[in-house]
């Protein structure tokens, strides 16, 4: 396990960022469980790493972070998504992959500008149909999760070129299908290998 450094020397990281006016922010493999205070008043911030750590929940003022474009949370300890992400509209990068989610809120058809978005190792079951409201969405990876079935509003996702499905019990969706704008090479691999 990543042990990483202790809260003070975590605070300091995030007080030179601000000073500094930093745009990326890399607090991976720190062993945090929750984000030190000041981390929202880092208005400047557009990448924000807190991979493979051990956060539970975010700040609920996290959203503060208006700039914000990528938010990766992947190998943490999340069951849920955190509530506070839904407000950060700004987002069009959303790593959450590697933690134990079995649910993805309807809320996730708040952050339209998602281009990017990765559920790669949880728990999911489904989608919901508001994932059809991602417009700009380019990349989705739900690889090895426990989907058994996809929305027929995925087809609403026509900027979709990335859907990465396997490791589901799903048999090949006709909502798949459907979608223009998916190279048809990436359908084949997904659905065949194994």
């Amino acid at each position: 396990m990543d042990r990483g450094m202790d809260m003070q020397e975590v605070q300091a990281i995030i007080e030179r960022c601000a000073q500094e006016q930093a745009a990326i922010l890399d607090l991976s493999r720190q062993g945090l469980m929750t984000l030190p205070a000041g981390i929202s008043q880092l208005k400047h911030l557009e990448v924000l790493n807190l991979r493979r750590n051990r956060l539970t929940t975010l700040p609920s003022d996290l959203d503060q972070l208006t700039n914000l474009k990528e938010l990766n949370l992947g190998r943490n300890e999340l069951v849920s998504v955190p509530p506070i992400i839904f407000e950060m509209v700004s987002l069009e990068s959303l790593l959450l992959y590697g933690n134990e989610l079995i649910e993805l809120p309807a809320k996730i058809g708040n952050l339209v500008n998602l281009r990017g978005l990765n559920l790669w190792d949880n728990q999911l079951v489904k989608l919901p149909r508001e994932t059809g409201k991602l417009e700009y969405l380019m990349t989705l990876n739900l690889e090895n999760n426990l989907l058994t079935e996809l929305p027929a509003e995925l087809q609403q996702l026509t900027k979709l070129e990335g859907l990465y499905l396997t490791g589901n019990p799903l048999p090949i969706p006709s909502e798949v299908v459907k979608l223009e704008n998916l190279p048809g090479m990436i359908l084949d691999y997904y659905f065949n290998s194994g």
